[in-house]
Formats: structure tokens, C-alpha cells, sequence
């Protein structure tokens, strides 16, 4: 995973960290998991993952391997959750924004990914 890659992820996760402890101290019972964060960052990191063809497919279960030419597809949207993933044991469901270059949203995709030695994958990712 390249540094910038790990840095993202890194903020991601204590974004996501800080939203749960303000919503809990306004009153609000809103907690998120550790799967969640997982699942919510893998959506994020795709954005970047497509500069690089390993990084790219570093982010789909080894069954699931992105078609040839797929990563230049994704590098033309960038991708963030609409809301808290669904968790089943080791499979999610994650509902995501697809959004173009200029940052308008484009339409909404449900994207599926599942655990694979501990990490979560992505197993489909349809774009709009």
C-alpha cells in the first residue's frame, strides 16, 4: 500500500473515530463499528488506488479480481459511502456515491465486499 494510501486510510479512520464521540456527546446512540470503519475506508481508498494497477486490484477479494482496464474506468469518479454499511458476519453491502470529475454526484451503486484472511475486500463494485 503506497504512503499516501496508508495516510488517507489513517484519516479516514479518525475521521470516522471523531464523528461517532460528537454524536455520542450530543445525545445521539451512534457507534461504528470496527467492520464498518473498514468497509467505509475501503470505499474511500478506491479514488486513489486507481494511479496504480496493484494498489487497484490490492483492494478486491482474490476471487474478484477487476476486469483489464477496469482501474481506468474508476479513475474518472471519486466514491464515498451514503450511509452505514450493512455487516453479516464476513460478507457488507455499501450503498456509495458516485460522484464525476467536477465533484457532481452521478448517481447511487451497491457495492459488496467480504472478508478475506481478516481484511475487507471488495467482491463487486458497479459504477453507475
Amino acid at each position: 500500500m503506497t504512503k499516501s494510501l496508508q495516510l488517507l486510510r489513517s484519516s479516514v479512520c479518525a475521521a470516522t473515530l471523531l464523528l461517532s464521540v460528537a454524536a455520542a456527546g450530543c445525545g445521539a446512540a451512534t457507534s461504528v463499528s470496527p467492520d464498518e470503519s473498514e468497509t467505509i475506508s475501503l470505499v474511500l481508498d478506491v479514488s486513489d488506488a486507481t494511479r496504480s494497477e496493484v494498489d487497484f486490484a490490492a483492494l478486491f477479494a482474490s476471487a474478484h479480481a477487476p476486469a483489464k482496464g477496469a482501474r481506468r474506468k474508476f479513475a474518472e469518479y471519486s466514491f464515498s459511502p451514503a450511509g452505514k454499511p450493512n455487516i453479516a458476519e464476513n460478507d457488507a453491502t455499501i450503498t456509495v456515491q458516485v460522484s464525476d470529475a467536477k465533484d457532481d454526484p452521478i448517481g447511487e451503486v451497491t457495492w459488496t465486499a467480504v472478508k478475506e484472511q481478516g481484511k475487507w475486500k471488495l467482491a463487486t463494485a458497479p459504477l453507475p
